[in-house]
């Protein structure tokens, strides 16, 4: 009788347990699904060589905003030349902060996107174009600047006038580390090179404009000591891992989100996509199980708010 009555107690208290596990999956699902997400890494770029308009071009920027919507995708940061951001900011909305994309090459974007950059043309907008795009509210973030494609460091002296603007504004700046598709020299940018993605060329523009809000895109992990330096000593910068959430097996990439814990900066990684599938990205950061639920829902949104100063994207 006592056998009989253990094995039933074991049997009920197994139920409950299951119950409860099954309750906690249920909960954290259920959390996932509604956590909002803030993408800081989109482009409003073209599927086929042809303006935004074209009926491929106007299918993918709708598809892309469905998707956004059903997962609860609150905010997108999209940059590109100027005409398809000004496109897809009018279907989009007030769900897409729009950004100035610059330098081009012979006022065309890289990568083959369909340029040009801007109305006149030029690889860099003039100051006070800018300047009036910002006070209007067409442009709300500076980049995704692109100088290892134009083969511009970052602290030449023709970028300083546009980070001069960018603190004077408090707009938010987004740049380009090293890193690009296979033979970017030959194939679209002459002057690419991988040396002017160098981090620590940002530590002059840190000092020179200590204000600034800088967005490092593509903080992967070869440059790990050196992030982790600039994190640590200049806490106005934040990064994004794209495109890695994709190009890198699942292993690496949550290699690459625990140094940024360890180091004590998982506060300072924002969830983007860099145009890549949502679903994969997202689950490249929900299946990361050394991570808290704070920690994952600071990644998707919280910390971009709080980077972009907009805390009520978030609630």
């Amino acid at each position: 009788m006592q056998c009989r009555y253990l094995i039933k107690k074991t049997i009920n208290v197994a139920k409950h347990l299951i119950l409860f596990i099954i309750s906690l999956i249920w909960i954290n699902t259920l959390q996932a699904q509604q956590r909002p997400i803030i993408d800081m890494h989109e482009h409003a770029w073209n599927v086929v060589q042809a303006g935004p308009e074209a009926p491929e071009n106007t299918t993918y920027l709708k598809n892309r905003l469905s998707t956004a919507d059903s997962l609860n995708i609150v905010r997108i940061v999209a940059s590109g030349p100027h005409r398809f951001v000004t496109y897809w900011k009018s279907i989009a909305g007030d769900r897409m902060i729009s950004g100035a994309f610059f330098p081009c090459i012979d006022g065309n974007p890289p990568n083959q996107g369909y340029g040009p950059c801007f109305p006149n043309n030029q690889s860099f907008p003039h100051i006070n174009w800018l300047r009036e795009q910002f006070e209007t509210g067409t442009y709300e973030v500076m980049g995704e600047l692109t100088n290892p494609y134009a083969g511009i460091p970052y602290n030449d002296e023709r970028m300083m006038p546009y980070f001069e603007l960018a603190e004077e504004l408090d707009i938010p700046v987004a740049v380009h580390l090293q890193g690009a598709p296979p033979l970017t020299a030959q194939n679209c940018c002459p002057d690419f090179r991988l040396s002017f993605g160098d981090p620590f060329e940002l530590e002059e523009i840190l000092v020179k404009f200590p204000d600034l809000r800088l967005h490092i895109m593509h903080a992967n992990i070869k440059w790990i000591p050196t992030l982790v330096l600039l994190l640590q000593q200049y806490p106005n910068i934040m990064v994004d891992l794209t495109p890695y959430q994709v190009a890198m097996p699942r292993k690496g990439f949550h290699d690459l989100l625990r140094e940024y814990k360890i180091n004590g900066l998982i506060d300072r990684v924002m969830f983007g996509t860099d145009g890549a599938p949502y679903e994969v990205s997202i689950a490249s950061i929900e299946s990361a199980d050394f991570l808290t639920e704070e920690e994952k829902s600071g990644i998707f949104c919280n910390n971009a708010a709080k980077f972009m100063e907009q805390p009520g994207l978030c609630k």
